[in-house]
């Protein structure tokens, strides 16, 4: 298990129409965003020296007014990312 702070940046994006995906002349700036993550994993032995490692993490951070450039509208932005990774792991000098 882990769990802590985070913090992330967020690259701001040119907006388009849902229907045609045409871009609209509106846009939003790139922010920070503070938060908290937690998460697990587990680790097993699959061979000699070799270990299957998977990890989930769940990370929610701090809600964003982000302004529209060239529009009076402001989107309300509640990030949050999940993220899952496997990894295959060679441990040199594993003593068996």
């Amino acid at each position: 298990m882990n769990g802590g702070y985070t913090a992330a940046r967020f690259s701001g994006t040119t907006l388009v129409n849902s229907l045609t995906g045409a871009p609209l002349g509106e846009s939003t700036s790139a922010f920070t965003a503070n938060g908290w993550f937690v998460g697990g994993g587990a680790e097993v032995a699959v061979a000699p020296g070799w270990f299957w490692r998977n990890e989930y993490r769940y990370a929610h951070y701090s809600n964003q007014a982000v302004p529209e450039i060239n529009a009076p509208i402001t989107i309300n932005f509640k990030p949050a990312v999940q993220t899952f990774t496997t990894q295959a792991v060679y441990k040199f000098n594993w003593p068996g």
